[in-house]
């Protein structure tokens, strides 16, 4: 049976990581710029995005916010992605991208 496509990561350099690809845990760490989630929120424009094994999806949070789930629900957060901060314009771009792919 073919797996759907759940979620999809962006990133700065343009690559893209989806459940598709593997597990959240073996999406690369760094530079995320979006989250496409087929159910739930899109995230974007956040420092910190983890995995939330109850959950089963991404979330999104500033440093305090992670350090806050961490301590009062770690075992369920799996996988850990850091935020990057792009020009305006690129961000737009890619904004238009994702809205254009999952429309």
């Amino acid at each position: 049976m073919p797996q759907e496509l759940e979620w999809t990561i962006y990133y700065a350099d343009d690559c893209t990581f989806s459940n598709l690809d593997g597990p959240p845990q073996a999406a690369p760490g760094y530079g995320v710029l979006r989250i496409w989630q087929k159910v739930g929120e899109s995230l974007f424009n956040e420092t910190y995005y983890f995995w939330h094994e109850v959950k089963q999806s991404w979330l999104n949070v500033d440093f305090i916010g992670l350090v806050d789930w961490l301590v009062i629900d770690a075992p369920n957060i799996t996988a850990v992605k850091v935020g990057r901060t792009v020009p305006v314009a690129e961000f737009k771009a890619l904004m238009r991208r994702v809205n254009e792919e999952h429309a």
